[in-house]
């Protein structure tokens, strides 16, 4: 995911592909994505802006704690996933992200904000890394 544009080849559809219930409905959802696309450009843009505003932190980063950027991406690509979704006229199943979304936020603002959260993820951490001690 490089967050430009990317070349756009429409491949052409494999053999078989709509013929059953899951590549249709499959196809459905990616025909209204483009429905979407084309006729609600102005929210389309709004995605585009919140997008380009989640690559733009993950861009700047400098040294980020690795479990909050983990979070941090976890958290886009459910955003993504969710826009996706919606595009496609899956509005219900489209909620399922927008939560996870808030929860990847939260759990990152939780170990952020909570400082034995942090000592304790640091002390588990630091028992992982040591070989378990065997008494012989």
């Amino acid at each position: 995911m490089t967050g430009g544009p990317i070349p756009l080849k429409m491949p052409s559809i494999p053999p078989g592909w709509g013929q059953d219930g899951l590549s249709s409905f499959w196809e459905a959802g990616r025909n209204n994505q483009f429905g979407t696309f084309v006729r609600k450009r102005p929210i389309f843009g709004n995605l585009v802006g919140i997008d380009n505003a989640f690559t733009a932190v993950s861009k700047a980063w400098l040294n980020p704690d690795a479990i909050a950027a983990l979070l941090f991406l976890r958290c886009h690509a459910a955003f993504k996933t969710a826009s996706g979704l919606a595009a496609a006229g899956q509005a219900a199943e489209a909620y399922v992200m927008h939560r996870s979304m808030l929860e990847y936020a939260a759990y990152a603002l939780h170990m952020n904000r909570n400082e034995r959260a942090q000592r304790d993820r640091e002390h588990d951490d630091g028992r992982r890394s040591r070989p378990p001690d065997h008494a012989g």
